[in-house]
This record gives C-alpha cells, structure tokens and sequence, in this order.
C-alpha cells in the first residue's frame, strides 16, 4: 500500500496565479492543512497549508499561519502528510462532443465477433423508433482487408439505420438503411480521401473508410442539449477522477455552446472549459464578426469561448495530412492542405487581432510549417503580446520547424496516446525509414 497519496485539489484556480500571503479576513470556506503542498510558484515550491475562501486561494503558507483563517463554518481537511497540488490543464479535449461516446453503443474491449455482434444486437433493441444505432470501438483490425458486410449488420439492426466506427472514427460500418439514407449505392465512385468498400458483385459491402465515412456522418442527427450536458457531466466526471479539473474543448459548434452556456448557468460545470469555436470554411473571414459575439455571449462562471480551431490538413491514414516531401508508398502525393499559404496567414492574422486564441490541427510537417508561418505573420502585423497559440497533433515536424515554436511562443500540442503499437505505428511506413 502507498503510505502517501496524490490529493488534487478540484478547483482549476492554480497556484501560480495565486498570490501566496495571509488574507485579513477570517473565516475561510475550506482549508487544507498539515500536507505537503507543490505550488507550482518557483519564489516558494513547497508549503503545508491553504484556505480557500469564495472559490480563490486566499493562503498559502504553514500550518501556523492558516490558523487565522479558520471560522465557526470553515470545513477543515487533515491532509495528514498527503500531496496536495494543482489540478491538470488538458490542452486538447473534447469533453461534451466526444463525451458522446457514453452515449453510444460501446463496443470497447469486446472480443470480436461475438462479443462484439451480442452487444450490437443489445444495443438495438432498446432504440426508440426513427432512432439510429449509433455505436463505437470496433478494433481497427476488423476493417482490414474488406471488412465486415453489411447483410450481417442488417440481420442485427434490421429496423434502424446503424453507424459503427473504429475508436479514431475514421472507419465505419454501416447496414443497408444507412446506406439508403446516405443515398450510397453502386454507381457511386469513390470520394477524394476515401474508399466505399464494394462485394464481389460491385455492391456497397457496408464498410466505408476515410472520407467515405464522412458520407454517412455527416447526416446523423444530432445530439439534444439535455443529451450534450448528460455527456459533459459523463466526460466531466472521468476527467476529475484523473485530476484534470480544466480543459481546452477543441472544437465546439453553435449547438454545443449553447449547451455549454445552460450547463455553466446551471452550476453543472465541475471542469473549467476553454471552447475552441469551429472555424466554418465557407464563410471565410467575414465569420469573425460571428466568433466575436459567440465569444462575448458567454458570461458563465467555468466556461469562456475565447479561442478558435481550425483544421489545416487531414491525417495519415488516407494521406491527406500535408507533407513537404511525397508518402513513401505514393509518390507524387504530398497530402492536403486545406488553405494555401497566403489565405491562411489573413484568416490567423484576422483572428490575433480579434484577441482569439488560435488552435489549428496541423498532423504533417508541411502543415505545421504553414500553421507557424502563419503566426509569425499575424506576430509581425499585430505587434508582440502574450498569445499562446497552438497546433494540435503535430505528428511529422521538419527539424528546422522545432526551434520556432519557442521562439514564436506557440504551445506544442501533441499526442502521447497516439504513439503506441498497432495502428498509429502502422503509418510509419508511409513516410520512408529516413522520416
């Protein structure tokens, strides 16, 4: 058994932004004493005691000084030597669109076929009518090759359309009511970045990677605001098991701000949420004006919506993450880039001067440089100040692009999870052994 244990503290006011000294006034709300407490504050690292008084850290010192701030209503915490500490910052989450997950069919762990299959088959009997099954999890193993078919999805889920995808997403299976509603048939090329698997009669198999996903993503209905609040409350609740008591919400439309605002007003909120509002490319720049009110809607306690996401290429998968150099395995091909150089730079330089936060997906190394070319630009038009922006995923770098985000002073966000064995790894091959 450990004899010391970490104690979060659940607040997401960190110490560094506190001021370390003794309030005047007594009678805090809470205090925390007799521990070993990491500040986080390079002047002093290391402390025993803090008061908390209206949500603010109001002390932080010894155990002698915090006696003056306990009252007659003061709950009072014996840490008894345990670690207490700021909570984490998560910089690219998704915590109520994501957070949908719990709401669907979870086929996560499940042996496949069977346990997969009995649990598809559960899950679609408890469906109201007109509802899709939509479920999530599947191995990324059981869409090698062709796949499943769609004749064994429709014997489970005969009566509703049924979308079920791999962990990333990116792959889909899908029945025959689906396809319907996707207008998906046989005379049906392939789209861009994307493959409609086919039987060896040239029919729709049911299995739809990349892009071709998207066909039936696209028209699932939407999530209810009492639905995206149950799964911020869900997301919210592991999240806070881990010690996370913040995060940045990487891409938020208009309906999940709208759900964020209620569940905020409504003191739902047990995680303080930066909303990263979606940049909508056919709107262009003329949509800043729109951020800007979404931005100064938000007048909640936990919640604010003062940064902007966008996506600059895709991923590696169905090489449409923007390369400087070709994919091994396809020459000539060297990704996508969603926005050229020159248009790039007005839209971030527009938004640095709106006072945004920018957070762009950025998956290749021909991504990543345009995204800081594009933040050395707007640095250089909208003088110096302290921005913070970021790019997300990052998961080819140029060696000459690492020394610029210090010097540019944008946040590497990038993902440990992703760089395991199995699938992830698996992409390696496209980029040759020299990269």
């Amino acid at each position: 058994m450990l004899s010391r244990i970490i104690f979060v503290v659940s607040l997401s006011i960190i110490f560094w932004l506190a001021p370390i000294y003794a309030d005047t006034v007594a009678g805090a709300d809470l205090v925390l004493k007799n521990g070993v407490v990491y500040t986080v504050n390079a002047n002093r690292e290391w402390a025993e005691a803090v008061a908390i008084r209206n949500g603010l850290i109001t002390y932080v010192g010894d155990d002698e000084g915090v006696v003056g701030h306990v009252g007659n209503t003061t709950e009072v915490i014996d840490l008894a030597g345990r670690m207490l500490m700021p909570g984490f910052h998560d910089s690219h989450m998704h915590p109520m669109s994501a957070g949908t997950r719990f709401l669907r069919c979870r086929l996560h762990d499940l042996e496949w076929p069977d346990e997969a299959l009995e649990e598809i088959e559960k899950c679609a009997k408890g469906l109201n009518d007109g509802e899709w099954l939509h479920g999530v999890g599947l191995p990324d193993e059981v869409f090698s090759g062709n796949g499943p078919h769609r004749t064994e999805l429709d014997r489970l889920v005969p009566d509703h359309p049924a979308y079920i995808t791999n962990q990333s997403g990116f792959n889909a299976w899908v029945n025959s009511p689906a396809l319907a509603e996707a207008d998906i048939n046989a005379n049906m090329e392939d789209p861009a970045r994307g493959e409609i698997v086919r039987d060896t009669n040239n029919i729709p198999s049911g299995v739809l990677k990349g892009s071709a996903a998207y066909m039936v993503r696209r028209i699932l209905p939407h999530y209810s605001e009492d639905n995206l609040r149950l799964a911020l409350r869900l997301a919210s609740q592991m999240a806070n098991s881990f010690g996370i008591t913040s995060a940045n919400e990487a891409k938020v439309f208009e309906r999940h701000l709208q759900a964020y605002r209620r569940a905020d007003l409504e003191g739902e909120m047990t995680l303080r949420v930066q909303a990263s509002l979606a940049w909508q490319n056919e709107f262009g720049v003329k949509q800043v004006h729109t951020l800007i009110r979404q931005k100064r809607s938000v007048s909640g306690n936990k919640f604010r919506a003062d940064a902007v996401k966008l996506v600059i290429d895709g991923d590696f998968h169905n090489h449409s993450a923007g390369l400087l150099q070709s994919y091994a395995d396809k020459a000539g091909d060297r990704g996508d880039l969603v926005f050229d150089s020159h248009r790039l730079n007005e839209i971030i330089t527009e938004l640095d001067g709106a006072d945004f936060q920018v957070h762009m997906h950025a998956v290749g190394d021909r991504a990543v440089q345009v995204g800081l070319d594009a933040i050395e630009s707007a640095i250089n038009r909208n003088g110096t100040r302290d921005r913070r922006h970021q790019l997300a995923h990052i998961a080819l770098i140029d060696p000459l692009d690492l020394p610029r985000f210090a010097l540019l002073g944008v946040v590497a966000d990038f993902q440990p999870l992703w760089a395991q064995q199995g699938f992830t790894l698996d992409q390696l091959s496209k980029f040759g052994e020299d990269r």
